[in-house]
């Protein structure tokens, strides 16, 4: 085949793939499970954020308070506790809602990528095209990279609202590296188990066996595997 045959050919197939993680981005969005879940998460970054902050000002209030009295005794006043801690702590309940929330939201996901198309009888239409197997999983890894990094981006963007809102808990430059870090760690979480929802969602011959595996290997890294090495 010349080149200019294979261009074309490269051009065909980036098209069909286009379309395909456009229509499978919009299934995701009329999927009511994956919007409670994906809007679950989104809520928790938010409480997580406002006790973060709630908790730290409590703190602060009473060491205020506390100060003045010892003052008024004249006794030393030690440091604040709140100065000790990095401002990262405000989002110290954002790790436990990336493994939990997060992690289960994205198995879903990644489930519901296939599941959609089983429901709506869509595969044997597409299998009757003329699509290339490897075009159909380039596409719903697409579509399930794009659906985790809106979640991811969105929480990150919360918590630098944060942060820019409250001056009292200013971030340097290596605290938002951190913070970046911290977010770019979770997206590549969620992926693993988007992945996971993705390939038994596409391997199972059952619908209900596709997101009982990939939820039994969430349970067991998240609740028995910690239980297991804490008793050790």
């Amino acid at each position: 085949q010349d080149p200019r045959g294979r261009v074309m050919d490269t051009a065909r197939s980036t098209s069909k793939i286009g379309v395909l993680t456009g229509h499978s981005l919009a299934a995701l969005v009329r999927e009511r499970t994956v919007a409670l879940l994906a809007l679950l998460f989104l809520v928790l970054v938010v409480v997580s954020a406002y006790l973060g902050w709630s908790a730290t000002s409590t703190v602060n209030a009473i060491y205020l308070r506390s100060a003045e009295f010892m003052s008024a005794q004249g006794q030393t006043i030690p440091p604040n506790p709140v100065l000790d801690t990095s401002p990262l702590a405000l989002l110290r309940n954002m790790a436990t809602y990336v493994s939990l929330i997060g992690a289960l939201a994205a198995i879903v996901i990644g489930h519901q990528l296939m599941a959609a198309e089983r429901k709506a009888g869509t595969m044997p239409l597409l299998g009757s095209r003329p699509l290339r197997s490897a075009d159909l999983g380039i596409a719903k890894s697409l579509a399930l990279i794009v659906a985790i990094a809106a979640l991811v981006v969105f929480a990150a963007l919360i918590n630098t609202a944060t942060f820019l809102a409250l001056p009292e808990f200013r971030l340097d430059a290596g605290g938002w590296l951190r913070l970046a870090a911290f977010y770019g760690t979770s997206g590549l979480y969620l992926l693993v188990f988007g992945f996971l929802g993705l390939w038994f969602g596409a391997s199972a011959k059952s619908e209900t066996v596709g997101l009982l595996i990939p939820v039994t290997i969430w349970l067991t890294l998240t609740f028995v595997l910690p239980q297991i090495t804490s008793n050790i």
